[in-house]
């Protein structure tokens, strides 16, 4: 014989759950992000980021809580194309290269009024979290890049 179930309780169950996740509601901690794009070029360069905005923090890297910076060097063709891009220094892990590869693959670049030509450019992308705001963790990416991009 199967115990019998009571299924009058389900309603009222459900509205006061209901009721305690109105009251009590549940807010996700926020994490804050800032990724800082610095050119390692000694000269002017022909060719810019299009957007001089500050670039998405990488979900995966956000998932895993990984911070830390990658110098990365490729050229940018004629066309206006990323292309042999490589991992010079990734620190802590090669996470942060593949990474920084796929947010320079994505980005269109702009060569103003100079004449486009093919160019070769590095540059270190500090990847930083914490703090109480967006304006903190670009902080503390301010401070990460004084310090050496190296193991």
């Amino acid at each position: 014989m199967r115990p019998h179930h009571n299924t009058h309780f389900t309603a009222p169950l459900l509205a006061a759950l209901f009721m305690l996740l109105i009251t009590f509601p549940v807010t996700a901690a926020k994490h804050y992000a800032d990724v800082l794009v610095t050119s390692m070029n000694n000269e002017p360069t022909v060719w810019a980021r299009a957007s001089e905005h500050t670039p998405k923090y990488p979900l995966a890297l956000a998932k895993e809580g990984k911070r830390g910076c990658a110098v990365m060097r490729f050229s940018v063709s004629e066309q206006g194309k990323a292309t042999d891009i490589s991992v010079v220094e990734s620190v802590p892990d090669g996470a942060l290269g593949r990474e920084a590869m796929q947010l320079i693959r994505s980005w269109e670049w702009t060569h103003g009024d100079k004449t486009p030509a093919e160019e070769a450019q590095t540059l270190r992308l500090d990847f930083c979290m914490g703090g109480s705001s967006v304006a903190e963790a670009h902080q503390r990416c301010i401070k990460q890049a004084e310090y050496r991009c190296s193991q």
